[in-house]
């Protein structure tokens, strides 16, 4: 005797709900404003020689002290999500203040 094939009901016309974006940013990224101002905090660049990572910390501009806006570094062709990387309180290469408040 050969088994018969299994039948199978045909499927319902549900809506799944859609799934997230795997490419969506993390919504803390978005808490930097163009003017919030990026000051650098260590003398030397501290990212590996020849990494990319390196030539986006050279966009924050000179050395400890040098200032620019989340905005400049940005249209300079940084990455927004090198912000909370390097101002991260286990690595403080910068601090990000908000426009317009007073210096801590």
């Amino acid at each position: 005797m050969t088994p018969t094939p299994a039948t199978t009901s045909p499927k319902t016309a549900t809506a799944k709900p859609a799934a997230a974006s795997k490419t969506a940013a993390p919504a803390k990224l978005g808490k930097y404003l163009d003017t919030d101002t990026i000051e650098v905090l260590v003398d030397a660049n501290p990212k590996k020689i020849g990494s990319a990572s390196r030539a986006r910390f050279a966009l924050y501009g000179g050395g400890k002290g040098h200032k620019t806006t989340v905005g400049e570094f940005l249209k300079a062709g940084g990455h927004r999500i090198d912000l909370p990387w390097d101002s991260a309180p286990t690595r403080k290469f910068i601090a990000i203040r908000r426009a317009g408040s007073p210096v801590a």
